[in-house]
Order: C-alpha cells, then structure tokens, then sequence
C-alpha cells in the first residue's frame, strides 16, 4: 500500500478527521494570530524608539543651546564598546555654518544619511536608518539621531518569537487531549461498529440502547 493510499485509509476514520481539522484550525489560526502580533509589535516598537529619539535630540538641544558651543571642528564620539547595539544608535550635531560637527563614532556621514527635519527612513549603504531631526531653538544647530532598522527588527523578532514558542509547545498537549476527548465522545460509535462487525448478516435482533449517545441511538432502532 503506497502512502497515500494508507493515509487516505487513515482518514476514513471519523475521529482521525477531526483529530486533523482541529489541529488545522489551530495552526491556521495560530499562524494568523502570529501575522497579526507582529504587525501590532512592529507598530509599537517604531513608536517607543521613535519618542525615544524626540527625548534624546530635545536634551541635547537643550545642552547645546544652554552651554553655547562655539568651537569649530570635527569631532568624533569614541565608542565605549559597552554593548554590542552602540553602533547601532547614533548621532550627528552640525552647527549651521558648517564650522563645527559632532558624531558618534560609526555613524553614517551626511552624504549617506543627510539631515532632515521630523522623521524619515533611509535606505543607504551603510544599511536601513530610522532618522528624527531638528533644529535647536535658535536655529544655529542640527541635530540628526539615527538607529538602525537592524535594531528593531532584532527586537520586533525576539517578542513575536517569546509568544509564539508557548504556543507551538503547547500543540502537542492540545493534540494529546484532543484525541482523548474525540475518542470519548465517539465511544458509543466504537460499540456499535464493534456490534454490526460481530453480527452475522441475518441477524436482525434489534440492538441494545442503554447507555449511548443519541445519534447512535437513532440508529440502533
């Protein structure tokens, strides 16, 4: 018997049918559940980095505006190497003459991510960034905060993957009770095949009814 042929003989089984339907229904089911959780994630991880980045570039417009920086130069931020994401947020401060500028170390230059007011995405060499930019209060500085897209989706990833382990463990379990609870409910079936497979075909002796479910009942009779 090939295996297809021995699946579909498996499947004249009722119980073996609706063991697999229910456990369709809960993948399908499951799987929609996971698009949904990750567009809801998606949605809400690029809101909190997105306020996180307004917090940011107010305070250091804050401190830039509040100590009046007058150097001129270029100077870059040197990375601390305390965590592996800090390359992955950045900053860039440029005054508006273009006589100083300030930048983490490892972010995209202007060329490659250039200033823009509000929020932008950009696609560039050095990756996909999620940028915010602003001017300070009296305009003699730009302030560019950038985090690379990389960064969220790590995270969006990690939050769909934690919700959706529990439920794919689970599935063994649900398949394991639901075979129980179908083979329960089908016992009065299991009976009556057993009856009508020990009966010889002449035997027209009406069938005992106490104790079945009221499907088999009707058919007992």
């Amino acid at each position: 018997m090939s295996g297809l042929s021995y699946f579909m003989h498996k499947l004249r089984s009722i119980r073996r049918r609706v063991l697999i339907l229910v456990s369709l229904v809960y993948l399908l089911s499951s799987g929609l559940s996971s698009l949904w959780i990750y567009y809801e994630v998606s949605e809400e991880v690029d809101e909190l980095f997105d306020a996180e980045m307004v917090q940011q570039a107010k305070t250091l417009a804050a401190f830039v505006q509040g100590h009046g920086l007058h150097e001129q130069g270029q100077v870059i931020v040197a990375a601390l190497d305390a965590h592996e994401y800090e390359e992955r947020v950045a900053y860039r401060m440029q005054s508006s003459d273009g006589t100083y500028s300030m930048s983490t170390e490892g972010a995209p230059d202007a060329q490659a991510v250039p200033f823009a007011e509000g929020f932008q995405l950009i696609e560039a060499d050095a990756g996909t960034w999620h940028t915010y930019g602003m001017f300070t209060e009296l305009g003699n500085f730009r302030l560019l905060l950038m985090q690379e897209d990389g960064f969220r989706a790590e995270l969006r990833t990690d939050l769909v993957v934690d919700t959706l382990i529990p439920i794919l463990l689970i599935l063994p379990l649900m398949l394991w009770l639901g075979w129980i609870a179908i083979n329960r409910s089908f016992t009065s079936f299991g009976r009556l095949a057993t009856e009508l497979g020990q009966r010889r075909p002449d035997d027209y002796r009406a069938f005992p009814v106490a104790r079945e479910d009221e499907e088999v009942v009707l058919v007992k009779r």
